[in-house]
């Protein structure tokens, strides 16, 4: 599971970082040259897996402590109503 965690966040930091590369180098490129992700500079790569890193961190953090808190509130999360026992 963590392998997968991670593969998983790899994944998200790649797809963020090439859609941000992209945005940046079509904004930043001048009308007679084409957009090039060489032309984005490292510090843009850096702030764009930082941010994207610590909003994953986060949200984990988040949905831990939530599930640090049992059964019944895991069941809350997952919107259960409770079980009858209907005979």
């Amino acid at each position: 599971m963590v392998l997968l965690f991670a593969l998983s966040v790899i994944a998200i930091v790649l797809a963020v970082n090439v859609v941000v590369g992209t945005v940046y180098a079509i904004a930043d490129a001048p009308e007679s040259a084409a957009p090039s992700l060489a032309s984005v500079p490292r510090s843009v790569w850096t702030a764009s897996t930082v941010v994207t890193l610590g909003i994953i961190f986060v949200v984990s953090l988040v949905n831990i402590v939530g599930l640090a808190g049992g059964g019944a509130k895991v069941a809350k999360m997952m919107a259960d109503e409770g079980i009858t026992l209907d005979k």
